[in-house]
């Protein structure tokens, strides 16, 4: 069986090249583009699309406040997700006009992010989704209206080339798992 890739939307064209010449079956990419343009003879199925909000833990001093705005976020340090295009909050700052805030770290793990949050004043972006369905009891969603962007999760495949009997139902396994976080 070929490998496939999750990974962000930077990755796009490497998965595009992987996919299409046969080295993977498919790739799942989580981007900002809700259905990017792909090739001829290239397929895309777009499973979700992640509501992607500030999070911080339940002890963080912003997470009883009833409104937070952006300038107060800066202060903070952050880490962020590799998996769901959490780089995107720099853009945010600088369309605001604001220094970027200070990001520690940048990892590709929802559980280590969590172990960091824990462990200090850090805060976060993620998906609601992920948020809701497995850290609701210790983050909370930082009230700020001024952020707000989601992320695409898309599988690439080619339309040309037969998958594997078990790509397909590894492609489907994760279809079905990556909608079943939008319940």
């Amino acid at each position: 069986m070929h490998g496939s890739l999750f990974g962000r939307q930077a990755n796009w064209e490497t998965t595009v090249e992987r996919v299409e010449s046969g080295r993977w079956d498919f790739g799942v990419v989580v981007g900002k583009t809700a259905k990017p343009i792909v090739p001829d003879g290239m397929a895309i199925e777009h499973c979700l699309t992640l509501e992607t909000r500030v999070h911080a833990s339940v002890n963080h001093p912003l997470a009883n406040r009833h409104h937070v705005n952006l300038e107060d976020l800066v202060d903070y340090d952050w880490t962020l997700s590799t998996l769901t295009h959490g780089d995107g909050i720099e853009e945010v700052f600088d369309a605001a006009g604001l220094k970027r805030p200070n990001i520690v770290a940048r990892v590709n793990s929802f559980n280590f992010i969590m172990s960091l949050i824990e462990a200090g004043d850090l805060i976060t972006v993620l998906p609601v989704q992920i948020v809701d369905k497995y850290f609701g009891d210790k983050l909370v969603r930082v009230k700020n209206p001024d952020f707000d962007f989601h992320a695409s999760v898309n599988i690439i495949y080619s339309e040309d080339l037969e998958m594997t009997l078990a790509a397909r139902k590894l492609k489907t396994a994760i279809s079905k798992y990556i909608r079943s976080l939008d319940t």
